[in-house]
């Protein structure tokens, strides 16, 4: 596990889950105007979790059925989560290149919301087969995937994989519940001394950041339920 694709891909998830958890203690202060009550502030919240309802079944099963690779589908969640948070902010960064105005609006707010479900859930859904990939791709790279295994090594390689699954979903709940902790906490302490607009334009370029780094160390997966796929 200490492969730096590995390391992305679990820091991707601990930056998306950050992104959203950003919003729990400082979104209510920032849509004052447009929701004054807990009970406003909770149905906005239930923009981006319903959009993460709705996109989480179909990425899964794009991955699955191999019409897309499993690290696009990570690359495109962060890249729009970032989208998401300059939206909600509205961002400094896009003001200076587009006519957007400082104030918040009722559409951009729920457009970023949005766009923040659907990148999270597609960002988020693929990261264990993206890792089973990488370690399936480096193991056929050491053994020579052109040899045949023998009834004994597909044995330790099946065993291989199990073990390989449990340390995975380990180091990925780990890395969500990361995010859980450092998202308000960070977010707080950015909201308070940065305001909440250029706290958001700094949590998306680190969004940026990751999808930049994800896409330089792409790769090209060779597991069994991709070769399986285009060999059907």
């Amino acid at each position: 596990l200490g492969s730096a694709q590995i390391g992305a891909v679990a820091l991707s998830g601990l930056v998306s889950t950050c992104g959203f958890a950003f919003l729990e203690p400082t979104l209510g202060a920032h849509v004052s105007e447009f929701a004054a009550s807990p009970l406003q502030v909770g149905a906005l919240f239930a923009i981006p979790s319903f959009a993460y309802m709705l996109c989480s079944g179909p990425a899964g099963w794009l991955c699955s059925e191999s019409r897309l690779s499993t690290r696009g589908p990570i690359i495109a969640g962060m890249v729009l989560q970032a989208g998401g948070l300059l939206l909600i902010g509205p961002s400094c960064l896009l003001s200076a290149f587009f006519t957007l105005s400082s104030e918040v609006t009722f559409g951009l707010l729920c457009a970023g919301l949005a766009l923040n479900g659907v990148g999270q859930s597609l960002a988020l859904t693929p990261m264990m087969a993206d890792m089973l990939d990488v370690l399936s791709t480096n193991r056929g790279e050491r053994a020579g995937s052109s040899r045949p295994r023998a009834g004994g090594e597909l044995a330790q390689a099946v065993v291989e994989e199990d073990d390989a699954v449990e340390e995975i979903s380990g180091l990925i709940t780990a890395c969500l519940s990361l995010g859980n902790v450092l998202g308000p906490l960070g977010g707080t302490v950015l909201a308070s001394s940065l305001g909440f607009r250029m706290a958001s334009d700094v949590l998306g370029v680190i969004f940026c950041a990751n999808a930049l780094w994800l896409l330089r160390l792409r790769y090209r997966p060779t597991s069994p339920r991709t070769v399986h796929s285009h060999e059907t």
